[in-house]
């Protein structure tokens, strides 16, 4: 929930993420070949079969067309002026801010391809390796996007964007000590939105959460360049609400679709809230038009959860095919998505196994707590006691902190 990363998190398909912070990201892994296929089929058919979709993605130009429009108008004035170096960072933050609103994690290489052409001709720019590190993050490549920031960070001590990279990776990495002085760094340069939320998220993961709406409040009311991040903050500040007043994150998710109508994370708080009170058939509704609208992995786990909670299990396991194929589709894109995988087959008892040894890899590149979490739950769903106790103690280890981090 942190970084232009983390604000959607693509593991696997492209999921908008809840990053762990109220429960583990769902995710799926690719069992068998027929089950994906199947899937496929039945992606067809409900395509096919339901009117809504054409009208919800019509519905929901207002995210697309204006991101669209400024990536064209910036990639003519780059081929116009090749040496104008701000317009390379402009538009490779328009591409990266397509992939927020798209999923499509292409546009990865884009920035990268762009980035090249940038070095060839301003060699060892900070923004260069910042851009770079921003992409790995959204490959869940954090220790390599750590090395780019730091050095960005040492040519630059001044830049207050380059200390939220910073952030996430150091918090992905279970460096959560940095991470709080790196966000510090950041409010102390240049208090906006993006420190905000970081601010927001290390004041939830040290059990602050009044001080974490207090900060998200302001992410959510500092204006944005795109419409969607402010739409995107009020979500989040819907979920830190969710946790003890239902009222209150219903506004701030209607917060969200008044700045973007049919916005595909606002629809899905909506449809947590009415699954938290076990009314399914309006959950699904939610979040059929979310998935209608950008059909993405985490929208089709939604719908199978409450598919099969309402009993429902042939359609439920259709819409974990569809997330599968989510989920394989990131990962030929360069993702990793060991964590979430592991995290979704171990909620379901699904290859307990095979969830095991993901949840091993990631954490070997992920040391988070999360990672500590999924680690320990794949132990005990083992039978490997002393090691679930191990990781579990592991996923606890952030101290108590009396007051305020910032």
């Amino acid at each position: 929930r942190m970084s232009y990363y983390l604000d959607f998190d693509l593991a696997g398909g492209v999921i908008y993420s809840t990053y762990m912070n109220k429960q583990r990201l769902a995710s799926i892994y690719l069992i068998i070949l027929l089950a994906i296929i199947g899937g496929y089929f039945a992606w067809q058919q409900l395509q096919h079969s339901d009117t809504a979709t054409r009208e919800n993605q019509a519905q929901n130009q207002t995210i697309k067309t204006s991101t669209d429009a400024l990536i064209e108008r910036l990639e003519k004035q780059l081929a116009d002026n090749p040496e104008e170096f701000k317009t390379y960072i402009s538009l490779a933050n328009a591409y990266n801010q397509k992939v927020r609103e798209s999923a499509d994690v292409a546009y990865y290489q884009k920035i990268n391809d762009l980035m090249d052409r940038a070095e060839s001709k301003f060699p060892n720019d900070p923004n260069i390796y910042s851009t770079r590190a921003n992409v790995l993050l959204g490959r869940h490549d954090f220790y390599e996007a750590l090395t780019l920031i730091e050095k960005s960070i040492k040519l630059d001590p001044r830049e207050p964007v380059y200390y939220s990279i910073a952030t996430d990776g150091y918090v992905e990495t279970g460096q959560y000590d940095k991470a709080v002085k790196a966000t510090d760094a950041m409010l102390s340069l240049k208090p906006g939105s993006y420190a905000y939320t970081r601010a927001a998220y290390l004041r939830e993961l040290y059990g602050d959460i009044d001080g974490a709406i207090e900060l998200m409040e302001q992410a959510a009311e500092t204006p944005s360049s795109f419409p969607e991040n402010s739409a995107w903050a009020y979500v989040e500040l819907g979920k830190l609400y969710g946790r003890s007043d239902d009222t209150a994150a219903k506004r701030a998710f209607e917060s969200a679709l008044q700045i973007v109508p049919d916005y595909p994370p606002a629809l899905e708080g909506l449809g947590k809230l009415a699954a938290g009170k076990q009314n399914y058939t309006e959950a699904i509704e939610y979040f059929k038009k979310a998935f209608d609208i950008l059909p993405i992995a985490q929208y089709a786990i939604d719908l199978g959860d409450s598919y099969r909670k309402a009993n429902d299990q042939t359609k439920a396991l259709q819409y974990y095919s569809l997330a599968k194929i989510a989920f394989s589709t990131s990962k030929s894109s360069g993702v990793d998505t060991d964590l979430e995988e592991a995290a979704f087959l171990l909620d379901r008892d699904l290859d307990i196994e095979i969830a095991l040894q993901k949840a091993q890899a990631a954490y070997a590149k992920r040391p988070s707590i999360f990672a500590a979490d999924v680690l320990a739950w794949g132990y005990y769903k083992n039978g490997k006691l002393a090691d679930a106790i191990k990781y579990g103690k592991e996923a606890m280890r952030i101290p108590h902190k009396s007051g305020e981090i910032f």
